[in-house]
């Protein structure tokens, strides 16, 4: 495997066992239903077997890539599993119970389980209300909770920035600084 470095070696698709006529159905695929992809690459085994661009994009293009921070939050939240810091089963409440002002007693069912599934039981995300004056840790430890934590599935990202806010209090540094240390310099990504 030559992953991770910046310059992947070359591979054919018949070395990466993938069929040349399927690129072509998936790429008429994407170009008959407008599908809105600026790039694609399919790396097998480390090694780079082919890359592609519309047009105007390639591969110096920035993109926004928004709901990834969601991943690598994850990804952190999973190496300090594996370090023995946390378990999916924590009370999330413990790790800000001394700093808040209040909260609903409902939050004591909370883990962190229900933070990566975003299965708290808000009704909406209240992240799009907050205002720049209201501090997100206590909104959501004071916000309605209409199901019981686990039952039901909401996009919410005010549970990953809880999530954040949980790797910042266990490793002392920000959730940026922790993920470019354990993930983006070995893994190359500026």
């Amino acid at each position: 495997m030559n992953y991770p470095r910046k310059d992947f070696e070359k591979a054919s698709c018949k070395d990466a066992n993938i069929e040349k006529g399927m690129l072509v159905d998936l790429f008429d695929k994407i170009e008959s239903d407008k599908m809105n992809i600026h790039a694609m690459i399919l790396v097998k085994d480390g090694n780079k077997v082919f890359d592609a661009y519309a047009k105007g994009y390639g591969p110096e293009t920035k993109e926004n890539v928004y709901s990834i921070s969601k991943s690598f939050t994850s990804v952190a939240i999973g190496i300090l599993m594996d370090r023995g810091y946390l378990k999916l089963d924590d009370l999330v409440i413990n790790y800000f119970k001394e700093s808040l002002k209040s909260y609903k007693p409902i939050y004591e069912q909370v883990t962190i389980k229900h933070l990566l599934t975003m299965s708290v039981g808000h009704p909406y995300d209240f992240m799009y209300n907050l205002q720049p004056d209201e501090d997100p840790v206590e909104v959501f430890f004071n916000a309605e909770v209409v199901d019981a934590p686990g039952t039901k599935f909401m996009y919410n990202n005010l549970c990953t920035f809880i999530l954040s806010a949980i790797v910042t209090k266990i490793t002392k540094m920000s959730l940026l600084d922790f993920c470019d240390v354990e993930i983006f310099q070995p893994l190359e990504i500026e």
